[in-house]
């Protein structure tokens, strides 16, 4: 989540997967846009600007992790100067065994 510069506003993704600002002294969200398949977690990340009013979106960077077996990206965030940023992920790995001669 991230908070407007005046500190009004907090934009959130909404259950059904659109962005939203949320005011933070009561009231009713503003959608701003719904969430394209590309912008959802997954083995990589594409970052996008959303301007707020128009929904306009554009590629600022896609980040990948080193070794992307069994991995889905789970939260980013960033402060508002773009210069310094964070992401999780989570890694579920398996095992399969091959079983022979059961009876």
């Amino acid at each position: 989540m991230t908070t407007s510069p005046d500190g009004q506003w907090v934009a959130a993704v909404t259950p059904d997967l659109a962005l939203a600002l949320h005011p933070l002294h009561g009231g009713k969200p503003k959608p701003v846009a719904k969430l394209a398949p590309r912008e959802h977690p997954g083995i990589h990340l594409d970052v996008f600007g959303i301007d707020v009013r128009s929904g306009e979106r554009k590629l600022w960077r896609t980040f990948d992790v080193p070794d992307p077996a069994g991995i889905r990206v789970s939260t980013f965030v960033m402060t508002r100067d773009a210069r310094t940023y964070a992401y999780g992920y989570w890694r579920v790995l398996s095992e399969l065994y091959l079983v022979e001669s059961l009876r």
